[in-house]
């Protein structure tokens, strides 16, 4: 789907794709391999400049070392994801705490913003702490601004999200 000059493409639940007319493109929580709703000739991504990821249950985190290592594409998760991310060999892990923005590749502006929900990270010794979730909010160089809520349930907050960034288009 085309919107405000990005293509935008539903990888199944939360996983989407962004492209930016350059070519550019970031993907956020990219579940592909075993997702039930990801269409099958989108399992493998043909590039991938930057990665987002919400929360680090398996349904959003699952794709993010395969995009890393395959692309050299840049991780930006809260920071306890993006240490355990150095830890498996991801170069580019780029940590934020809520609140704080960043500019990140092609001048997008990104902003971790809180969610309500879990987040701990499936491994071969049980779970380890994954931090808080978060939402992302991106702004994008004389584009739209997308607002990511990854996996919350509803809270009063969304509202002041919407009042500070004025999403144009929010991804639910």
């Amino acid at each position: 789907m085309q919107l405000h000059g990005l293509e935008l493409t539903w990888l199944g639940h939360a996983a989407t794709r962004i492209r930016m007319d350059d070519g550019t493109t970031i993907h956020i929580d990219p579940w592909l391999q075993g997702n039930p709703s990801c269409p099958d000739d989108e399992h493998t991504q043909d590039r991938s400049d930057a990665v987002f990821v919400t929360h680090g249950h398996f349904d959003h985190l699952s794709g993010t070392p395969d995009l890393a290592r395959r692309h050299g594409a840049r991780l930006h998760a809260i920071h306890e994801i993006a240490v355990w991310a150095e830890g498996i060999g991801i170069e580019d892990a780029v940590g934020s705490n809520k609140g704080g923005t960043v500019e990140t590749i092609a001048g997008i502006e990104a902003t971790l913003v809180d969610a309500v929900h879990s987040s701990g990270i499936t491994g071969d010794d049980g779970i380890v702490p994954g931090g808080e979730a978060g939402g992302w909010v991106l702004a994008f160089p004389g584009g739209p601004t997308i607002y990511h809520a990854g996996d919350t349930a509803v809270f009063g907050d969304m509202a002041l999200i919407g009042e500070l960034w004025k999403p144009d288009i929010a991804l639910l």
